[in-house]
């Protein structure tokens, strides 16, 4: 297929109107490389370049080194467990040792914990490393080695071995300087920021959605690129199932092992073992296919179509998943590009919707960045989806509130449905917010005609969402909806009942439930929590930064917010968040419990945007010619507190 010869001119002209910008950020990327790597070497790299000559790279731990109770030593120096918790002690003498690693013989158990003395506290420290739980988990077998992180001089390390008959045959300290892909990108993630924040400086206060666009992507990879190789958000092993359903893997059979799709696949921080890891399952080849067509035809019905629309927020990973195969990627590089796809298709979706609003741009960038929203949008799920498509749809909704004059053109009405529709897909307990739409007036259309396809567009929307959970859950008699995973006593058609006959119970304990769930000292859950990894410091910041921006990023256009519009957002809000606590009490929780289980922080990310776009008054906005400093200080402490989780729970522990 050509381009069109008018096409290709026009690319030509913009490149050359653009031609000195490209040249110069082709340079500064190259700088911002070469110092990244400067950084990486000779900052991070000094400790152990800079010690003394005997205690560089690696040296074995000698016999005269250690002192053991529970072992014996054969005849080829192989130290011998003949007890449970058996214990080796290294005396180190205050010695550095950046990683103390233990090879075992024969048949491995990994079954094995190392402690040492700090130094500074005088207190028994863990060296942890996972790995050998997950080889157990998974009864893998092939790691002859398993490496502990120290990296400081303690006086002496405890090896405790756990099972009757572990064989070590070598216990090494290995001071041997590697480079740090992931610290040399956490670094060069940091000057980008910086650096595109600073070029932007004068722009972002008319423009803020490109700074958002960066800091979004640039964490948002960093963290795809950098976190293990395993589940670590929630779920996440069903979400990457799900995506794997999706990749048409019945027409391109995968013709590896796909560990990926259970949860038994071993991974680690150490760079040693995770590339042992890398090659054993990307090269772990089936002898036959690894799946087969299937004989049966399968029939399009209405459950298809639910299934699909409850699962269309897997879509981009699928068809990630669909070319890394078709082009034969190995398996962990196709991994990382599944979790990657979705940080691309979240930023994409609020850099359109915060250029589409007239004002609240700041507070849609804010909660989109909050560092649990871009962890979610790093890994395998539909939070993102969810989020950035509301975001979307309703973008478009108060931008033609804000502008009454203006007629909705039928291009911005289907994408403010169409958005709202496809975000609820996997989340239809959201569909309160497409009601919104109902306070647009015929006034905003060109005609009856348009306003009236309007209305039945919208309401056909509501009947379609709300009919993709209701419709099976009558089906089933509500039976379908027990999740086990709560627990004993799940039974969702007593549950219901139990709610039916005695209401006013019912409304204490979820008003004692939410008394919880909404308090924002509990933000956290949303704002810096990032599921299996564990949470870190800074959620106060954040709450701050969105209270600021909910009462200062005004401006003319507020003051087409009515009472009205108010009123109703606060309504849909409250009535998604009771939607949602009583869907977990009816399929979660046991029969009749005084608590609420299952229901997320998270939850609250995507319908966050519109209730705080209410609050504030418009006199209160920040006059323009200040707006680009604020707005870039802003994105710079947000990037800043996201960058110090991703090092402080991930980053920092690699080695």
């Amino acid at each position: 297929m050509k381009i069109p010869h008018c096409t290709c001119q026009r690319i030509r002209q913009q490149i050359l109107l653009h031609k000195p910008v490209i040249i110069t950020s082709f340079f500064a990327l190259i700088a911002l490389i070469v110092l990244a790597t400067g950084v990486e070497y000779f900052a991070f790299g000094h400790t152990l370049r800079s010690l003394d000559q005997p205690d560089q790279g690696k040296r074995t731990v000698t016999a005269n080194d250690i002192s053991s109770e529970g072992f014996i030593t054969d005849d080829r120096g192989v130290l011998i467990s003949q007890s449970e918790n058996a214990t080796i002690v290294v005396h180190a003498d205050s010695r550095h040792i950046e990683n103390l690693v233990i090879r075992l013989a024969g048949e491995p158990k990994y079954d094995i914990a190392v402690s040492y003395t700090d130094p500074v506290t005088h207190l028994e420290t863990p060296a942890t490393n996972e790995v050998g739980k997950r080889m157990i988990k998974g009864k893998f077998d092939f790691l002859s080695s398993i490496s502990y992180p120290v990296q400081t001089s303690p006086e002496t390390v405890t090896i405790s071995a756990k099972a009757l008959g572990t064989t070590i045959s070598e216990i090494t300290v290995d001071n041997t300087y590697r480079f740090s892909p992931y610290r040399f990108a956490f670094v060069l993630t940091a000057l980008i920021i910086a650096t595109v924040l600073f070029a932007l400086r004068k722009k972002v206060g008319t423009h803020p959605e490109y700074a958002f666009l960066v800091v979004a992507l640039a964490t948002g990879s960093l963290f795809a690129l950098s976190e293990l190789r395993a589940y670590t958000s929630w779920d996440e092993l069903i979400h990457y199932q799900v995506a794997d359903n999706l990749s048409l893997k019945q027409i391109f059979p995968k013709t590896v092992n796909d560990h990926y799709g259970t949860n038994l696949l071993p991974s680690s921080y150490s760079f040693e073992e995770q590339s042992i890891i890398n090659d054993k399952f990307d090269h772990d080849y089936r002898t036959k296919s690894a799946s087969k067509k299937s004989s049966k035809k399968s029939n399009f019905n209405i459950g298809t179509l639910i299934t699909f629309y409850n699962q269309i927020g897997h879509l981009p990973s699928g068809i990630t998943l669909l070319l890394g195969r078709i082009i034969r990627l190995p398996q962990h590089i196709i991994f990382v590009l599944g979790q990657w796809v979705n940080v691309l298709v979240f930023s994409t979706l609020i850099f359109f919707a915060i250029r589409k609003l007239k004002t609240g741009k700041m507070i849609l960038a804010v909660t989109a960045l909050l560092p649990t929203s871009i962890f979610l949008a790093s890994n395998y799920g539909y939070d993102s989806w969810v989020t950035g498509f509301i975001a979307l749809g309703l973008a478009y909704f108060f931008s033609a509130l804000q502008q009454p004059d203006k007629k909705l053109t039928k291009r911005e009405t289907i994408i403010m449905i169409a958005s709202l529709v496809i975000g609820c897909g996997p989340k239809a307990i959201y569909f309160p917010f497409i009601f919104l739409l109902f306070l647009l007036r015929p006034a905003k259309f060109d005609s009856k005609k348009q306003y009236r396809n309007f209305l039945i567009a919208t309401t056909l929307a509501i009947i379609f969402v709300v009919g993709s959970f209701a419709l099976p859950f009558l089906v089933s008699n509500g039976s379908g909806y027990s999740d086990r995973r709560g627990g004993s006593g799940i039974n969702a058609s007593e549950q219901m009942h139990f709610i039916l006959s005695d209401p006013v119970a019912y409304t204490g304990i979820l008003f004692n439930f939410l008394k919880g769930y909404l308090n924002p000292m509990n933000a956290g859950g949303f704002t810096t929590f990032f599921a299996y990894l564990g949470s870190f410091q800074g959620f106060q910041i954040l709450l701050a930064i969105m209270a600021i921006v909910t009462l200062t990023d005004r401006s003319e256009y507020d003051k087409k917010t009515t009472n009205l519009t108010r009123l109703s957002i606060v309504v849909a809000f409250f009535a998604s968040v009771v939607l949602i606590s009583t869907a977990l009490y009816v399929s979660f929780t046991p029969v009749g419990s005084p608590i609420i289980n299952g229901v997320q922080p998270r939850y609250l990310i995507p319908i966050l945007f519109p209730f705080l776009f209410i609050f504030g008054y418009f006199r209160l906005g920040i006059p323009q010619k200040f707006r680009s400093l604020y707005y870039t200080v802003i994105f710079g402490v947000m990037a800043f507190v996201m960058l110090h989780g991703i090092w402080d729970l991930v980053i920092s522990l690699y080695h």
